[in-house]
This record gives structure tokens, sequence and C-alpha cells, in this order.
């Protein structure tokens, strides 16, 4: 025993002793972070001062960006455990194998086209067969044409003889590229090479010897309002792309864009105009039979969405919100366009049209003599088939799957494709015999987990001002919910797009590694409709914010996970929401896992031609829209000497919808303000534009990357899952 007065003096000793063994525990893993000069940059918005001390951060390819960058992902690399890397990209890669993924098939007379994503080659190719029995045949290889260089085929537009093919391509996953024109039966290529080409889908003269399209100036050839130029030209196939023909429309605006159909009869081109990024639309055609060039308005007031279906004649029929939130069809006669003599074929309902492309590719179509709509109540889905005249034929109904490539089909055979992807099930495609209502998969896919070990649940919560909001929640059947699992909540609430499960199999991994997967379908999304995407964007933005929020506190409350426990995540456009959830309630909140974001809601149109987000986001040049983008802008919402929980930020080197230097910035704020020991840290996929990754390989590692922080920073013992 230690005598009194001895005690005394070694009590400090220990207490010493304690502190730096404490100290050094606390220490072991704190990180010395590159570097990041702040100036005193600032910017004036309706009198306010708004300072930006790392604006010289927006000059990516600058060498001391760069530098800068290099050193970050240095410091996630030394951060990380690579032995837990490597473990969990071996897993998603198994879980990755699924077979080949074939793409919904094109008919052109007999012969059906389609693409084959097979592993073992970087870019899908393309095949033919005559008839749904004929043997397939391998019609383009883009991994031949493309081997010495790091250009993408996006997507691939078909005659309606079957015997000319455009190939649209751009290098790596920029939105501007090129389009090649091929001879199917030879495989020979014409000699012009289109430029300036985007996304949008070409539409193909009645009489096969040539294409209307839209084509965009250079990346950097901008207009007066900033925005990308655009036009709609007439290519002729074997001439040269300057002597191409110009529509005239009128009127235009800087932010209007296009998209083109032909009639089923070849007599019109149908135009739609959407301005920003707002799903509002007017109609114009131009009259093929024609000699002049006029192009006629249709529906000329900006008000109400319209996507035009088909015609008969001079009977067109079209999906329209118009006094309709939910959506409906409607048909009119194109020498009698007024309102008062449309005629509604499908009336609106309780469960709301997927009249966009809110569920990826035309979400309501016409073939033949069906028209084939997608609608959805409390996000389970229905697809309708209906005749010319609204009479209900056939419906299916998808309960917890997602169809990821809208309803395709043509005006000439009654059947209609689409690609079911579920949870548990990787992407499928499906052909619906429109005239008997049944379906079955074009190809089986293989399943690599046993569909009973896992549970997909679908309730519903309230959000802080009472809102109902439906939330999916999946995870192992076995695993014991102690209300301190680790539980990753991924949200969206953007653009109308629809919250339903699909696979992934990072969050498959998840759920091996004993997690909880929830996705909420908060407002801005098209869970509801029209006004419950209205709720959520502008000058209501926080309601989505809320939602989410919401759903964090609800999983807690029922005993899913604990406040330390949940990963707050976001993608793309919902980036900002996640971030700034956790701006707002940190203490909520155990991990920010940000993806591909813009997170300085000031400055998201800069360097970038898509500047089309203001109605979805707000516009700073609007007094009122700017007080709400200030109000939750995460990079000017961090406050310094706050703590806030472990946080990781992705970005892609060459993404140019939401550039890389808002995770730059962000993470040099944050790294700078942020007194405590929580890591900050950025991961940048080199090549990669807006996604995870120019390959399945890469988007593995940096899914790995991101899970093996997550194992990390929540104390996960994958060793005990894999």
């Amino acid at each position: 025993m230690i005598p009194q007065h001895t005690q005394i003096k070694v009590l400090p000793i220990i207490l010493i002793i304690l502190a730096v063994i404490f100290s050094t525990a606390f220490y072991k893993d704190k990180l010395e972070y590159p570097k990041a000069q702040r100036t005193d940059h600032k910017d004036v918005y309706h009198g306010k001062t708004i300072y930006d001390p790392y604006r010289w951060m927006e000059a990516m390819n600058d060498t001391v960006t760069q530098n800068w960058v290099k050193a970050q992902e240095n410091l996630l690399t030394k951060y990380l455990d690579q032995s837990t890397v490597e473990r969990i990209q071996r897993r998603l890669s198994d879980l990755g194998k699924t077979g080949k993924a074939y793409g919904p098939p094109t008919k052109r007379g007999h012969r059906y086209f389609y693409t084959i994503a097979d592993p073992q080659y970087v870019q899908s190719r393309l095949f033919r067969q005559d008839g749904l029995q004929g043997k397939k045949e391998l019609l383009f290889d883009p991994n031949v044409l493309f081997k010495d260089d790091n250009n993408r085929v996006r997507t691939y537009s078909f005659d309606p003889e079957g015997k000319l093919m455009a190939i649209n391509y751009a290098e790596g996953q920029s939105r501007w590229g090129w389009m090649k024109i091929m001879h199917i039966e030879n495989g020979e290529f014409e000699e012009e090479e289109l430029t300036g080409i985007g996304t949008t889908a070409i539409a193909w003269s009645p009489d096969k010897k040539g294409f209307y399209y839209v084509k965009y100036g250079d990346t950097g050839e901008l207009n007066s309002g900033g925005e990308v130029k655009s036009e709609i030209c007439f290519h002729k196939i074997g001439s040269p792309q300057s002597a191409d023909q110009t529509l005239a429309i009128n009127p235009t605006s800087p932010d209007q864009l296009y998209s083109l159909k032909i009639s089923p009869d070849s007599k019109y081109l149908i135009i739609t105009i959407f301005k920003g990024s707002g799903n509002k639309s007017m109609i114009y055609y131009k009259d093929l039979t024609s000699q002049n060039n006029e192009v006629k308005a249709l529906i000329e007031k900006n008000e109400n969405s319209y996507t035009y279906l088909g015609s008969k004649g001079k009977r067109f029929w079209f999906y329209t919100d118009r006094s309709a939130p939910n959506g409906k069809i409607i048909s009119m006669r194109i020498d009698q366009p007024q309102p008062e003599n449309w005629k509604t074929i499908v009336e609106e309902s309780d469960a709301v049209m997927a009249g966009g492309s809110s569920a990826g590719g035309n979400a309501i179509s016409m073939i033949t003599d069906y028209l084939v709509v997608l609608v959805r109540k409390d996000t389970r889905s229905f697809i309708r088939s209906y005749d010319l005249e609204g009479v209900l034929k056939n419906e299916l109904a998808v309960n917890t799957g997602w169809i990821g490539s809208g309803i395709a089909g043509n005006y000439v055979d009654p059947e209609a494709w689409f690609t079911l992807n579920t949870f548990t099930e990787p992407s499928t495609v499906y052909r619906l015999d429109l005239k008997t209502g049944r379906h079955e998969p074009f190809v089986k896919r293989k399943l690599l987990i046993d569909q009973e070990d896992y549970v997909t649940k679908h309730v519903f919560y309230k959000s802080k001002d009472g809102t109902q909001v439906p939330l999916f929640i999946a995870h192992k059947k076995n695993i014991s919910l102690s209300g301190n699992n680790p539980l990753f909540m991924y949200g969206y609430g953007f653009g109308g797009w629809v919250a339903v499960p699909w696979y992934q199999p990072h969050m498959l991994a998840w759920l091996d590694m004993g997690g909880v997967y929830a996705m909420p379908g908060i407002r801005g999304g098209g869970e509801y409709g029209e006004e419950w995407r209205k709720a959520g964007i502008l000058l209501n933005r926080q309601n989505a914010i809320d939602d989410y929020v919401a759903a964090a506190e609800w999983l807690v409350k029922e005993g899913y996970t604990s406040s330390k426990k949940i990963v707050a995540n976001g993608w793309s456009a919902s980036g900002s929401l996640a971030a700034t959830a956790v701006m707002q309630r940190p203490e909520l909140f155990g991990v920010g896992m940000i993806g591909i974001p813009t997170l300085d809601m000031l400055r998201y149109r800069e360097h970038t031609p898509f500047k089309n987000w203001t109605r979805g986001f707000g516009s700073p040049d609007i007094p009122e829209e700017f007080d709400a983008l200030y109000a939750y802008s995460p990079y000017h919402n961090i406050k310094k000497g706050k703590c806030y929980p472990p946080m990781l930020i992705t970005v892609g080197e060459k993404d140019q919808v939401a550039p890389p230097f808002h995770g730059y910035k962000f993470v040099a704020a944050m790294q700078y303000n942020q007194p405590c020991n929580e890591p900050v840290l950025l991961k940048t996929i080199w090549s990669a534009g807006h996604s995870f990754g120019v390959s399945s390989q890469q988007t593995y590692e940096t899914q790995a990357q991101e899970l093996a922080f997550l194992s990390k920073v929540l104390d996960i013992n994958i060793s005990e899952n894999f």
C-alpha cells in the first residue's frame, strides 16, 4: 500500500501520464490537412457582402488547385485501410457479375436492335436479330472503334427501314460530342462527322435522306444569356455539316431546350420546347409535306407540361398537367388547336401519371392503337394500356421496382418494352404484349444473392409541417435492430425524380456489413405529381430539407438506428440537400457522404453550360431566391468553431454538370473551420464526369473507398460480415 503522503505526490504524475495516453489515443488519427490559402475575395448580392475565400479554386486546372487536390487524394489514401478497400472492392465486383445486361430492343422492319453490357468489355456492344426467336448477331463494337481513345457511345438511332444508324458519342462523360453515320449492311461510315451533339434524340426524315437534330455550340461558345447556343438543324446524309439547314423557331430564349419527334404517318416534325429545368413546355410543328421551311406554333404558352404521344392525320394525342396536376391525356386537331376544342381521353386520377422522364425514357407512349401509361400511387407503379378513346385494356402492377428506361415501342408493333429494376434483382428487360397483357423477360438475369435473405419495407412518416412522406427501408432479414445499427440514408427530392429502390451492389454490400438502407420520397421529387415537386423547390427548398431531417428523426425514434450511426447521403442535385441537413443538424448525423454535388449555391451556374437548374434551385439574381439559396447553401453555412461529423465529399474530375470546385471549396472551408478531430476528406474520381466512374471497375473502386471510410468512422468490423 502506498502511504497517503506519497499518494498526494504521485497523483499529479499519474494524471499527467493518463493525459498523455488519452491525448495520444485521441490524436492517433489526427490529420494534417493540405494548406489552402484564404483570400479576401468578396461579392455583393443585393446589397449584402458575401465572402468567398476559396474563389481561386474555381480555376480547377490551375497548378496550385491541382496540387491541393492531389494532396487531398494522398491524404485519403493514407487515412483508409487499403486491405479493407480491396476486400470491399472484390465484394462489389462479385455483386456486379449479374451476367450480361440487355437494353430494351428497337425494332425496324423484322429486325430487333439492342445493346448488351458484358463485364469483360468496357462499353456495351450492339447486336441485331431477326424476330424474337432469331439468332443474335454482333453489329457494332465500340470497343474496337474507340480502343485507342477515351470516346464512349451514348446512343444509337436507326432510320425507319433499319438501313442507316447514327452513332452519338463523346469523350469520356462529356456532355458534348459527335455523331457518325453508318450503313448497317456493310458497316461502312459516311465521311461526315457532326459536332456539337448533345444527348437529344434525332428525328429521321420520311425520305430517309437525313434527319433533324439539335446542334449545340462549342462548350465555350455561350450566347448573351450565358447559355450554350442551340438550334434545330437538318442534316442530309453524305453532305458536310456546314451545309445543314437551320429551322427558324420564334421566339427563342437563352435557356431553350428542344425535343424532336416524327409523327407516325411521317407528315409532321413535332418540336417540344422546354425553358430551363422546369417541365413546362411549348409545342411547335413543321409540315414535312410542305416545300417551305415554316414552323408553326401549336401550343405557344409556356404554362404547363405537354408530351407528344402520337397522331393520326390531324388528330394529335398529348399528355398534359393543364388543370390536372396528376396528369391526363387529351387529343386535339391541329387545325383547331384551341383548348376549348380539346378532348379528354384519360382523366386525371389520384394516381400520378409519369408524363415526363421521371421514370427514365418515355414514361408514356402511343404504340400502335394503344396509349401506354406509367402511373404511380404511393410509389407503387402500374403500367396501364388504353385504346385511343381512353378505354382501359390492361394493367400491370409493379410493387417495389423501378422502371429504369421508360416504356419503349413503335407505332407499328403492339408490344411495349420496359426495364424493371428491384433492390435485390438487377435490371431486366421485359416485353409486354399489349393485346394479351402478358409480360415476360427478354433474357433472364443471373441472381448472385438469395432474395429471401433481405427485407424491403414501405412505410410513411410525418415531416416537420405534418406532411406524410413515403419511406423505403431495407436490411438483412437476420440482423437484430438494436437501435444502434449503422444506417445509410439517401434522399433526392429534385426534378420530379421518384425515389424507389434499384439494384446497387454497394448498397447490398452495406446490408451485408450489417447496415440498414433508407430512402425517403421527399418533396421536390415526383412521388405525388407536380404539386409535390413544387413544394420542395425554389422558395420551398427548406421543405425538402425538413423532410430529409424528419426521416432521420423517425428512424431513430423507431429503433432502426441512433443519431451517431446515420450516414447522410445525397448525390448530384441532392448533394446540397444532404450536406445542408448536416450543417443544420450536425448532432443528428454520424457521417456525411456527399457525391458529385453543388455546394456553393450562389455559384452553381458557374463553369458549366448547364445553367437550367434555376427554376429548381432558384436564381441568386432574384432577391427573394437569393435569400433562400444563401440560407441553406452548405458552403456559406459552415460555422467556425462548430464540430461537424466526419464527411467524405466525392467529385468527378471532368464533371460538367456539378463542377468539382464545389467539393474543393467546401472541403477547404470545413477543414479550416472545424475545431474537432472529425475527418473531412475529398475523393476525386479521375477522368470521370457526373458519375462514380468511367468504367464499372472504377465505380467499384470509388464505392469501396466510401464504404471503407464508413467502416472506419463508424467502427464497423467487415470481417464479421464478408
